[in-house]
């Protein structure tokens, strides 16, 4: 992952508390992410054996615990489940080798990618709903609409998001990002990231619109991709990629726009409001 480009402005004394809140959730997020990513990363090798030891002493556990309540004269009846064979899956390494090509080390940076994103996602959804509701009332729209609502209550918005990434932006522009990740984020959590359908006729509704969005000398793209262009053809959102009942394995590049884009739309906010109270 690319962690070492993720710092975001910090928060004057007098920012909104939305700002603050998610400066210090991106924060956590990507501590989480650089931690677990690390300790993964050089435990490979024993992650095999660690996984397979958790698993027999939960096993044992379980075949010991009617003994030790026997001893102390409690009764235990583990009623219908105890007719079943009960464990804690583990992930195949046939898994590994049909998705990941046998590379452990890629199945691990997904794995920290996948919860990261969502973490992410999470941060940024929460707080601009706070920022646009208020904690006192629950947005109520629907939840790829949400940007559509934030020009009407931070005007420059645009302008200061496209200073601050280099993207010639409109509000209809942040509302085709943000609604691809929020296909995303909804195929991560309601299939496991396991792509379907429905996730590939939605993301053909909106392929031109995505494609149309990088432009060939774009600053945030080509910080992102650093190496590929998109002349070469680099497919930035990974549309051409998806395969049905494959995982959408979420690229470091795409990830690092989808920081990108959240971290600028909440400075843009920041910056338009602080410049506002300065007047």
């Amino acid at each position: 992952m690319l962690l070492d480009q993720y710092p975001m402005i910090v928060p004057g004394a007098n920012a909104i508390k939305e700002y603050v809140r998610f400066y210090k959730m991106y924060g956590s997020a990507v501590r989480y992410a650089i931690v677990i990513r690390e300790i993964l990363q050089s435990n490979k090798e024993n992650l095999g054996y660690i996984f397979q030891d958790m698993i027999e002493e939960m096993q044992n556990r379980d075949e010991r615990l009617p003994v030790y309540l026997a001893c102390i004269g409690v009764s235990f009846d583990r009623g219908e489940r105890g007719n079943y064979k009960r464990s804690l899956y583990a992930t195949d390494n046939s898994e590994i080798e049909k998705f990941y090509k046998g590379d452990l080390s890629a199945y691990i940076e997904q794995q920290v990618n996948f919860r990261f994103f969502l973490n992410l996602y999470t941060a940024f959804e929460s707080t601009i709903a706070d920022f646009l509701c208020g904690e006192e009332e629950r947005y109520t729209g629907r939840q790829a609409e949400l940007l559509r609502h934030l020009p009407n209550r931070v005007a420059g918005l645009c302008q200061r998001f496209n200073v601050l990434t280099g993207m010639q932006s409109d509000t209809m522009t942040l509302e085709i990002i943000w609604k691809y990740y929020s296909l995303v984020r909804n195929l991560y959590l309601h299939t496991g990231g396991y792509v379907n359908k429905k996730f590939k006729d939605n993301l053909a509704k909106i392929k031109n619109d995505l494609h149309s969005i990088i432009t060939d000398n774009d600053p945030l793209f080509l910080e992102c991709a650093i190496c590929d262009h998109p002349n070469n053809g680099f497919d930035l959102f990974q549309i051409e990629q998806c395969k049905e009942k494959s995982p959408f394995i979420l690229s470091d590049t795409n990830l690092t726009f989808f920081r990108s884009f959240i971290v600028g739309i909440w400075e843009a906010i920041y910056l338009e409001l602080q410049q506002s109270k300065a007047k």
